[in-house]
C-alpha cells in the first residue's frame, strides 16, 4: 500500500455518473457533444473522466489549456477515438505540437489566424480550427465590428486551403438569464456569422454555443453541438434550486474522510484557532483530517459533515485549520475510530451546498482541491473497452 493510499481523506469519482449525465445531455439537446474537461475535468480527473465521456460517445473533447489536449492524446485517446478542442492560445502555444497531435485550436484574433496561415504554409496542408465569436463578454473572439475584415481574411485562407473550419462557438455570458437581451444579441451575429462565410462558399462546420445553462434554460439555442460543464459533473445549478435530482443527473464526486480521533470538551472550553466557538455543555468533539490545504473552503459558515452510517449531520465547530477540522459528536458519540464521514457528494450534501455555505460557486471550490488527496475511482467497468486506457495510466501515475 502506497503513501496515497494510505492518505485520511480522499476524493471518489463515480465514472459511471459522468457517462449517465453525458447521456442524459444528448437525449436532452438532441445535438452533438463536447464533453468540457477543462481544469482538470473540474477536479475530477482529466484522462479518467475523458474516458467516461468517450464511453458516452461524444463527438469532441474539449480543454481551455493547450497542455491538457496534449495529455491526453499522449494518454492515448488518439484520434480516431475522438476529436479535441482547445482555446486558450497565447503568444507561446506551439501550434505545430497541437497540429501534428490533430488536434483542433480556437481562433478568435488575427494574430492567431496569421499564425495559422504560416504554419500551414511551412507545413503544406490545412489547419483545422473553430472560430470564436465574442458579445458582451471580453473574452478571446472576434467581435461584431470585426465582422467585414474576418470574413474576408476566413475566406481567403479557406481559399488557399490554408484553413479547415471546423466549427464556429462562443460562450454566454448570461446564460442562467433565458431572457437576457445579450444572448439573444450573440445568438444573432453567430447565424449572421455562419451564413457570410457560407455565401462564400465555405464549410462552417459545428455551430455551438451552448453551455449548462443553455441546455437547460434554452434548448433554442443547442444548434449542432453544446458543451455543457457542470450538467455533465452533476452539480446543481450556482443558487442550488435546480438540484440533481430535478435534472435527472447524478454527482460524480464525493470527499470523503475516516474520524481519527475523539476528545471530549468541557462547557467553555473552545475549540481550534481564535476560540470562535466555545461549548456551553459538554460533549465530544471529532476530529477528521482534512482542511484547506486539501482544497475544503475554509471560510464555510454553518459547516457539516454526513455520515451514510447514522444518516445525520455533524456540524463543524471552531475554525477549519490547513489540514484538520472539527465536528461535534454530542454528548454519546455514536461513530468510531475510523468511520467514514462525507463533506460533500450525493443528497443530502451536495458540493453546491458547500459552496453556498462559502461564499462561493462549485467550479471553484472543486478546482482548488489539494494535489495531495487522492482520486480513487469507481465502477471503472463503465468504461467498457477504454478501462485499457484507464489502466495503462493508472500505472504511470
Amino acid at each position: 500500500m502506497n503513501s496515497r493510499a494510505r492518505y485520511p481523506g480522499r476524493i471518489v469519482v463515480d465514472l459511471a455518473a459522468i457517462k449517465h449525465n453525458a447521456l442524459k445531455a444528448r437525449e436532452l439537446s438532441g445535438a452533438k457533444l463536447l464533453g468540457v474537461v477543462k481544469a482538470n475535468a473540474y477536479g475530477h480527473g482529466l484522462v479518467e473522466s475523458a474516458l467516461a465521456f468517450l464511453s458516452a460517445g461524444v463527438e469532441y473533447l474539449g480543454t481551455a489549456q493547450p497542455f491538457e489536449a496534449i495529455r491526453l492524446r499522449k494518454a492515448g485517446i488518439t484520434p480516431e477515438l475522438t476529436k479535441i478542442l482547445t482555446w486558450l492560445i497565447s503568444t507561446n502555444t506551439d501550434l505545430e505540437q497541437l497540429v501534428d497531435l490533430d488536434i483542433d485550436y480556437s481562433v478568435g484574433n488575427f494574430e492567431v489566424l496569421a499564425r495559422t496561415q504560416r504554419l500551414s504554409d511551412y507545413l503544406g496542408r490545412p489547419i483545422d480550427i473553430h472560430v470564436k465569436l465574442d458579445l458582451a463578454f471580453g473574452r478571446d473572439g472576434f467581435r461584431p465590428e470585426d465582422l467585414e475584415p474576418v470574413i474576408e481574411a476566413l475566406s481567403d485562407a479557406a481559399r488557399k486551403s490554408q484553413i479547415r473550419i471546423k466549427g464556429i462557438w462562443s460562450h454566454f455570458a448570461l446564460a442562467d438569464e433565458p431572457l437576457d437581451e445579450d444572448s439573444s444579441k450573440l445568438v444573432d451575429f453567430a447565424l449572421v456569422f455562419r451564413e457570410r462565410l457560407r455565401f462564400q462558399g465555405i464549410d462552417t462546420g459545428l455551430l455551438h454555443l451552448a453551455n449548462s445553462y443553455s441546455l437547460i434554460l434554452s434548448p433554442e439555442y443547442n444548434f449542432d453541438m453544446v458543451r455543457p460543464g457542470f450538467y455533465c459533473y452533476g452539480f446543481a445549478s450556482d443558487d442550488n434550486l435546480l438540484r440533481p435530482e430535478v435534472l435527472g443527473t447524478v454527482p460524480a464526486m464525493r470527499l470523503e474522510v475516516e474520524l481519527s480521533n475523539i476528545k471530549p470538551v468541557l462547557p467553555g472550553e473552545g475549540v481550534s484557532y481564535g476560540h470562535l466557538w466555545i461549548a456551553d455543555q459538554p460533549t465530544k468533539i471529532g476530529v477528521l483530517p482534512i482542511g484547506y490545504a486539501d482544497g475544503y473552503p475554509r471560510l464555510t459558515k454553518m459547516a457539516k459533515a454526513y455520515s451514510r452510517k447514522t444518516s445525520k449531520f455533524y456540524p463543524v465547530r471552531g475554525t477549519i485549520c490547513m489540514d484538520q477540522m472539527f465536528i461535534d459528536l454530542g454528548k454519546t458519540p455514536d461513530l468510531k475510530l475510523g468511520d467514514v464521514l462525507e463533506l460533500w457528494g450525493k443528497e443530502p450534501i451536495l458540493i453546491s451546498d458547500v459552496a453556498i455555505q462559502a461564499g462561493t460557486i462549485h467550479c471553484d471550490v472543486v478546482t482548488n482541491l489539494g494535489k495531495s488527496i487522492p482520486i480513487y475511482y469507481e465502477n471503472v467497468d463503465a468504461l467498457g473497452d477504454l478501462a485499457k486506457i484507464y489502466e495503462i495510466n493508472s500505472w504511470l501515475e
